[in-house]
């Protein structure tokens, strides 16, 4: 997450609906995961199933929690 999102995400954290869990993790030792979600570029977001199952994927742009809020399904 590139560091104004991060710092947006950091103030607006209340606003995460409390059935949301994030995991943050490192693009660039996170192989696995990028590999599984097809994932191609920092700051991208993916919200999966109790499984670990993909529902959708975006990228926040830098906009931190805007991006969360609009894209969560």
């Amino acid at each position: 997450m590139c560091q104004a999102a991060e710092k947006d995400f950091m103030e607006n954290f209340d606003k995460v609906p409390s059935d949301v869990t994030i995991l943050k993790t490192d693009y660039d030792t996170s192989t696995q995961l990028k590999s599984k979600y097809g994932i191609t570029m920092q700051d991208t977001w993916v919200q999966v199933d109790a499984s670990g199952n993909e529902i959708t994927k975006w990228n926040s742009g830098g906009e931190g929690i805007k991006t969360l809020l609009a894209n969560l399904k």
